[in-house]
């Protein structure tokens, strides 16, 4: 199942350092069978646009938001507050402070003619 980056800062980070660490508030349907393995699959730049890379998708686990802040220099973020304050954004409904903390790892990319 594709994983989509929208967010500019964090597909930026993957494409130019080949690792980012990204939060979701729902977690991907692959982990909810296969605990503790990788999710090999593809990313793309936003639902419906195509392939920017292979990548490896590993579950850090389920943490609260304001808990990000080991992980913020691998965000694509530069301040830890910029990335909580996105992620703050996307929350699905008021008062839900839960979601899931994954690692990307770029395998390949797409050569791209496209800008970014």
């Amino acid at each position: 199942m594709v994983i989509s980056f929208s967010v500019t800062e964090a597909r930026h980070e993957l494409l130019n350092q080949g690792v980012v660490y990204t939060y979701r508030w729902h977690q991907r349907a692959f982990f909810k069978k296969e605990k503790g393995d990788i999710e090999n699959t593809w990313a793309n730049s936003g639902r419906g646009t195509k392939s920017i890379g292979n990548v490896q998708i590993e579950e850090v686990g389920q943490i609260e938001y304001d808990e990000l802040h080991p992980y913020w220099t691998q965000s694509g973020f530069n301040k830890h507050w910029k990335w909580q304050g996105a992620v703050m954004g996307m929350m699905p409904f008021p008062g839900c402070e839960t979601g899931f903390l994954y690692k990307v790892t770029l395998n390949s990319q797409q050569l791209r003619t496209e800008k970014q």
